[in-house]
Order: structure tokens, then C-alpha cells, then sequence
């Protein structure tokens, strides 16, 4: 195509005088005064333009043929599979087109061009914004800002997580819900996540009352109470969950319990320093609430029982303090076949990772621990991705692209500012707001790497989203 447009060009000496108006015909002569030899030119020139325009549409129809090949349609349509090098191929397609590469018919192709690599862009945007569950302010419908109800609408958004000042009462929380899937393209599959551990952690306290773990352990080792019941108890709790709405829980805490740990221990927050108390215990919680269609996340993997520091505020190691029995509960759990997500810590562990990555992002912590020789292969969801260990340490988009990469699946964002409490900000709107656009330019940055031809990055992606749609597909506790 090039070359024929070189030939095009060398040819402009003739081309020129041909159509200078010394040289057209009136309608009143009889004869033309052109040249004899710009006329044969002239031929020629047509004869280079036709089979230029000839070449280009074949070039133009093996590319689209090579587009249309590269977008295989899942079962579900929010799920396309690109090829990044289709991708790159149309984006510098369009670029040569822009720089004249292309004579008379090139507007409307490049222009067609432009529409094919925007409507892959949104593509990835749907693609990457499903495994995206990010907080709000208010507690109701008119309360959401106009980002988050634009990403929600355009189904950029993959789910909506609660905390305190998300909740009213019952009716409210409730209609919330409602209203956030309703106005998903996702509908039901919308995620809606809400931490419900017992005690001081239950983001419903006004209206549900559940003790904490801590005491709930102790009365099952002292034999005050049974599996079956308390499996009875979580699930009387799971209906009343289910009714408002949510479709995850993030617990059982399956830490072991150390006094001297501030944010574990501290708040009564786990059930046992006994690895079986915690199994029997958490076994109760995942098959009660996973009755009325709750799933359930263990945390935090490999453990934070151990830890003296709090990964809201900063970096956390828990090197010098763990201990192996803190990962029983876990391989016991997963031996007995439960259906249940996990969640990965932000602490350090050098005894695992040497060089000391948080577990989030940890290629031997997630992708060869946790999946491979635990073989856990359930859907793996962040904690909160803006909090004071991972957001005042590190990039947060290349935490974001490789805690994909080593396996984990769905990505929070709480835009709670409280969740990093160095920061010091105090609740409001609109430090929240804030907070949504750093999630959501996350979000953006990542299908920029995709476009830009990180393969792995986008395998990752397609990976996380099948595993979404097959947990939906299988009915598994995930009521997507």
C-alpha cells in the first residue's frame, strides 16, 4: 500500500498539470489542449490508484477477519476474550491512517477503525469493572455520587460493598441493594459485600445482633454449645443478610487468637488459639450463611493472628511471630471441601515470601501456596486495596495488576477514608468521592496496560472472570 502511494507521489508532476485550468476542456471547445503525455500520466495514475484501493481493501478485510477472530463471546456477554494483539493491531492501524497513509477512502476507514478499538476499549472496561467492588457514601440512591453511578450503569462496576454509614435500618439497606442492582447491567450478579464477623464487627448492629467469634469459640470448647447449633445461629443470621440483599459476607476470621494482636486478638475478632476450635467453628458459619445463598471469605490467609501492627494504618510484618499452625485451619477447611472464597492479607512474611511482598500481591504466597500446593482454586477477593499498608507503601496500579497476575481475583476498594488511618481524613463525601476516582482510574490503568500488550495481565483478567461465572454457574454458595 506504501509503495503505491510513492508512486502516487512521483507522479504529481504530471498529475498537476492535467487539471490546471490552462488545460480543461470548457463545454464550449471542441478540443482539448492537454498534453498528449500528461494524459498517458493520467492513465497510469488510475491504473496505480485501482489497484492501490484494490490492495487496501484487502488489507483492510484480512485485518477485520483477524478482529472479528480475536472476540470469541462467552456464555456470558459481559465476558468477550480479546486478543491484545488485535488490540495493538487496530490502534496502529488507526494511527497510519491518521498520518496520510491512506488516500480519498481513508477518513472512513480510519474512522471506522477509531469506532473498533473504542468499542474494545469498552469491552475491557466491563471486562476489568466487573472484578471491582468499591464503597460509596450515603444511604440512598440519590446519596450516590455521579462517577459511581455512571461505572455502575455502563456495568464498569463488578460490586458495592457496606460499611456503618452506608445503613439506616432494615428497609433501607434493603432498597439500596435494590436499587444497585437493578441498575446494573449485571442485575443479580452485581456483588454486594458486607462485614458481618459478630461482635464489634457487624456493619448491620442496628437491626442483627451476633456475638463475636471470640465468645462463641469459647462456649464451643467449653462444650456450652455444638456445631449444629451454632450452624443454626449463623444461619437464622444468613436469612436476615440474604433478605437485605447481600450476596457476600466476608468472614469467618480464621486467625488464630493472640491478645497482643491490636486488630485480630484486640477486638475479639477470632474464635480460638486452637486450630480445630476454628475449623468447627468456621465450618458453622460457611454452611449457615451458604444456606440462604450467602458466600463466605475466609481471612486472612496465611494469617494476621500473629501481627503486632494494624494494615489499616501501615506496613505490617508478621516474619518474627508466625507460626506454621497458623495455616491449619485453612488446609483443614479446604480438606473437608467447603465452599468458600478467601482473602489474602496485606501483612509481610519473609518466612514465606523472602522478599517480603505483602501477601496480596505475593507470587509464592498466592500462586504457589495458597493455589498450588493447598490447591485452592475458589475465588480469591482483596482486602481493601486503599488501606495504609498497601496505599502508603505502594504504586496502586501495579499493586492492583499484580495481585491479578499471582491469582487474586476481585479487587476492593473500600473508598472509606477511615480504612487508612495515617492519613487522619475525616469521614465525609467528599473525601470519599475522591477516593471512588483513584479506584476507578485504577480500573482504567489496568485495560491501558491491556491495550498497550500485557498478555498476562489479560489472561489474569479473563481468568478472574471465568471463575466468577463458573461459581455463579455451579450455584456454589455465590449468589452472583
Amino acid at each position: 500500500m506504501t509503495q503505491s502511494i510513492n508512486k502516487h507521489l512521483r507522479l504529481e508532476k504530471y498529475f498537476i498539470p492535467f487539471f490546471n485550468k490552462k488545460t480543461i476542456m470548457k463545454q464550449s471547445d471542441k478540443k482539448r489542449t492537454t498534453p498528449f503525455k500528461s494524459s498517458i500520466a493520467f492513465c497510469l495514475l488510475l491504473l496505480q490508484l485501482l489497484s492501490g484501493f484494490r490492495a487496501g481493501e484487502i488489507i483492510n478485510e484480512k485485518t477485520t477477519m483477524q478482529l472479528d477472530s480475536s472476540l470469541e463471546v462467552n456464555a456470558s456477554k459481559a465476558n468477550p476474550t480479546l486478543s491484545t494483539s488485535t488490540l495493538q493491531s487496530a490502534q496502529s492501524e488507526t494511527e497510519s491512517q491518521e498520518q496520510g497513509e491512506c488516500v480519498n477512502g481513508g477518513n472512513e476507514d480510519n474512522n471506522s477503525k477509531k469506532r473498533e478499538v473504542e468499542l474494545r476499549e469498552d469491552e475491557l472496561k466491563r471486562l476489568v469493572g466487573r472484578l471491582f467492588v468499591i464503597g460509596a457514601p450515603g444511604k440512598y440512591a440519590d446519596d450516590l455520587p455521579e462517577i459511581y453511578i455512571t461505572a455502575l450503569q455502563a456495568g464498569e462496576l463488578g460490586g458495592f460493598i457496606a460499611y456503618n454509614y452506608n445503613v439506616e435500618n432494615k428497609e433501607q439497606i434493603t432498597a439500596l441493594n435494590k436499587f444497585l442492582s437493578e441498575n446494573s447491567p449485571l442485575g443479580s450478579s452485581f456483588m454486594r459485600f458486607v462485614d458481618l464477623e459478630g461482635g464489634r464487627i457487624n456493619r448491620l448492629k442496628d437491626f442483627i445482633s451476633l456475638a463475636s467469634p471470640k465468645e462463641l469459640g469459647r462456649k464451643i470448647k467449653e462444650k456450652k454449645l455444638n456445631q449444629t447449633q451454632l450452624k443454626k445461629l449463623y444461619s437464622k443470621v444468613g436469612k436476615q443478610v440474604a433478605a437485605c440483599g447481600f450476596t457476600m459476607n466476608l468472614g469467618p476470621v480464621v486467625d488464630l487468637h493472640d491478645e497482643n494482636c491490636p486488630v485480630i486478638g484486640g477486638l475479639e475478632r477470632s474464635y480460638s488459639s486452637d486450630p480445630s476450635v476454628v475449623v468447627e467453628c468456621a465450618q458453622a458459619f460457611i454452611e449457615g450463611f451458604g444456606q440462604h445463598g450467602i458466600t463466605t471469605c475466609l481471612k486472612h490467609f496465611p494469617g494476621h493472628g500473629s501481627s503486632r501492627g494494624d494494615t489499616h494504618e501501615d506496613f505490617v510484618d508478621v516474619t518474627k511471630t508466625f507460626k506454621n499452625k497458623e495455616l491449619e485451619p485453612y488446609k483443614k477447611l479446604f480438606k473437608k471441601g467447603v465452599k468458600t472464597a478467601v482473602m489474602p492479607a496485606h501483612v509481610v512474611n519473609k518466612k514465606l515470601d523472602q522478599e517480603g511482598l505483602p501477601a496480596t500481591f505475593s507470587k509464592k504466597i498466592i500462586a504457589n501456596l495458597l493455589r498450588k500446593k493447598l490447591n485452592f482454586q475458589g475465588l480469591i477477593v482483596s482486602d481493601a486495596m486503599d488501606m495504609g499498608a498497601i496505599a502508603n507503601n505502594y504504586d496502586p496500579v501495579d499493586v492492583a495488576c499484580n495481585s491479578l497476575k499471582v491469582g487474586v481475583n476481585v479487587l476492593i476498594y473500600s473508598a472509606n477514608p477511615a480504612a487508612n488511618k495515617k492519613q487522619g481524613i475525616i469521614h465525609d463525601q467528599e473525601g470519599e468521592i475522591s477516593l471512588i476516582e483513584k479506584a476507578i482510574s485504577v480500573r482504567d490503568a489496568i485495560v491501558s496496560r491491556i491495550l498497550e500488550g500485557d498478555q498476562e495481565l489479560l489472561q489474569a483478567v479473563q481468568n478472574s472472570n471465568e471463575i466468577l461465572r463458573n461459581m455463579s454457574n455451579e450455584n456454589c454458595s455465590l449468589k452472583l
